[in-house]
């Protein structure tokens, strides 16, 4: 397909043989490749499915709900699910039946599928952008922070995040076409379109990277300044305790996606380069699943208040389960327990 290019990072898969990142010419041929592909990967997607469902309980309860940054990574937990469930489980499983995709059924189903792809795939990106932009404003700016990093603040800028990425990816619901071979594809056509193209792929993809890096650094700054004297703002241990692990956390996702990434802009840049590269997008893809695996770990490791959360959670479930147990065993030892009593007359 010589004008043809694929953006997302599931839809140019010969899903019936191999691997569904080989997104630059065909499917995995490398051993390594296809081990990770046919043996880690269903086991890294219930890993992360379990790890980011435990996280998004655990950020429900007090007190690290009250914490700003928490919904930023409820909301990362979710698009993180997403992405294992749809994105990588739901293309092994169809790889490994030799079942059809979604994407190629139709020419309405394939932009769909690339709508979706596009907002599931990069919102977790920039919802650790806002957490890691509402750290940023804790340690610099601690007064304007009282008014912007709050939980309803919070709430407000993963919407316009949402909508921010609606927007960037709605050109997928017109300009994705189906393929004789039933191959999901962008067309580069005119000049308007590879500039879309373009900056679609910037704005989703590179730029959060790059953002994370910057604000990540910025952290690690300012808590070095600290240890040189400068005296840090009026926070709790639990602020900074989640401030330290969102700077760790947005380090990780800028080091383990931003391969994969400037790979896919170069791929978007010069499709014939993209194909020379294949291979080598395929482990930076591999790389990229860190991404959406390392919160639950960080958190758990550096975080007091999340483990407490944490904590709290598994103890009211087992309270929970204790409880109905004893109902159970109750109305199994008293079988008039739940017998409606009997009226009787007397003459």
């Amino acid at each position: 397909m010589e004008n043809q290019t694929c953006f997302e990072y599931n839809n140019c898969s010969n899903h019936s043989n191999g691997s569904y990142y080989a997104h630059f010419g065909g499917p995995a041929v490398h051993p390594v490749s296809e081990f990770i592909y046919d043996y880690i990967c269903p086991v890294l997607a219930v890993v992360g499915i379990v790890c980011n469902t435990i996280t998004f309980i655990a950020l429900l309860r007090p007190p690290i709900n009250s914490i700003s940054v928490s919904v930023y990574l409820k909301a990362y937990c979710i698009a993180a699910i997403l992405t294992w469930i749809l994105m990588i489980k739901l293309n092994w499983v169809l790889d490994k039946s030799e079942s059809r995709h979604f994407s190629s059924m139709s020419q309405i189903s394939c932009r769909i599928w690339s709508f979706l792809t596009c907002i599931v795939t990069f919102s977790g990106f920039w919802f650790i952008t806002g957490a890691a932009v509402d750290r940023v404003f804790i340690l610099w700016t601690p007064i304007k922070a009282q008014s912007l990093c709050t939980v309803f603040m919070a709430k407000n800028a993963v919407v316009f995040i949402l909508i921010g990425l609606t927007a960037v990816s709605i050109h997928a619901l017109w300009m994705y076409n189906m393929s004789p071979q039933f191959i999901c594809y962008f067309e580069r056509g005119d000049y308007f379109n590879r500039l879309w193209l373009w900056a679609s792929g910037f704005l989703l993809g590179c730029l959060p990277l790059i953002l994370l890096f910057t604000f990540g650094n910025l952290m690690i700054i300012r808590f070095c300044l600290k240890h040189h004297g400068r005296q840090m703002p009026d926070l709790s241990k639990n602020e900074i305790d989640v401030t330290y692990a969102v700077m760790i956390i947005s380090l990780i996702v800028f080091s383990c996606a931003m391969p994969s990434n400037v790979l896919h802009f170069m791929h978007i840049m010069n499709d014939e380069n993209g194909r020379s590269l294949t291979l080598l997008f395929e482990f930076a893809t591999y790389i990229s699943w860190i991404c959406y695996l390392c919160v639950f770990y960080v958190l758990i490791i550096r975080c007091n208040v999340f483990r407490d959360s944490l904590k709290d959670a598994f103890n009211e479930i087992i309270s929970r389960l204790r409880r109905k147990r004893a109902h159970i065993e109750l109305k199994t030892l008293k079988p008039e327990y739940n017998q409606v009593p009997s009226t009787s007359t007397s003459v």
